[in-house]
């Protein structure tokens, strides 16, 4: 039996460990990255996870908090709250959305597509970021 990676792709086709850290190409973000970046997904405020420098933050409100205590009110240029379990989606202009979900000190991710019969295949992620790439 083959696997049609399309229908349900597996995450190391949108996954990728690069030099700043965990990258996710549908979001084109990093996951707690450890440089700055221009888009970065910070599951909480440990300061292995929440570093400054950033173009743009996604994190809940009590992360973002502590980044502006520790690293300024200026932390990144833009910081974008994001509330436990709230689906938001990170690409509006693309044609495939991707939607990302926190949670608690983790954020997870997967890739959900529809076979010609309507049918959501998942392809689940690693470490932590909901990031959902929904392809029609």
């Amino acid at each position: 039996m083959t696997t049609d990676t399309t229908l349900n792709p597996h995450p190391d086709t949108w996954i990728e460990v690069r030099r700043a850290g965990i990258y996710c190409i549908p979001a084109d973000a990093y996951i707690d990255p450890m440089q700055p970046v221009a888009r970065a997904l910070i599951t909480h405020g440990h300061a292995d996870h929440a570093r400054g420098g950033h173009e743009s933050v996604w994190a809940t409100v009590e992360t973002i908090n502590i980044m502006q205590q520790r690293y300024g009110i200026e932390h990144a240029v833009v910081q974008t709250a994001v509330a436990i379990g709230e689906e938001i989606n990170l690409t509006p202009e693309a044609e495939h959305p991707v939607l990302m979900s926190l949670y608690p000190a983790a954020c997870k991710t997967s890739v959900h597509t529809r076979d010609n019969k309507g049918c959501e295949r998942v392809g689940a992620g690693i470490k932590a970021c909901v990031v959902h790439a929904l392809l029609v």
